[in-house]
């Protein structure tokens, strides 16, 4: 991988479980660590999911190994908030990709 490419500031959210007055438990996620990665699309796809059809689209984050995190962690990158879904570690080029979906709460 090219250090040349990673041109995009991401941040990684780890997920941080609260006890409220109350006593449940809220999820909340606390910014954990940044670093530079490589952004680019993939195809969306026509989805219909309970009877609501919606457009996806999936985000692909390229960043270096090193990085201690897991698909419970979320990404925030220009504003938004991203759900991992998949992580690849390729050992041969040092990399990781990252592919993300856009969380809608």
């Amino acid at each position: 991988m090219r250090a040349g490419l990673l041109v995009e500031k991401i941040t990684f959210y780890k997920l941080v479980k609260v006890k409220t007055e109350t006593g449940s438990e809220d999820n909340t996620y606390v910014a954990d660590h940044h670093c530079r990665a490589r952004k680019s699309y993939t195809g969306g796809d026509r989805e219909n999911e309970n009877g609501d059809i919606f457009y996806s689209h999936h985000i692909i984050f390229e960043i270096r190994q090193g990085y201690d995190f897991n698909e419970l962690y979320r990404i925030g990158w220009d504003g938004g908030m991203y759900r991992i879904e998949c992580i690849e570690k390729d050992r041969k080029n040092m990399s990781v990709k990252i592919t993300c979906s856009l969380v809608n709460d």
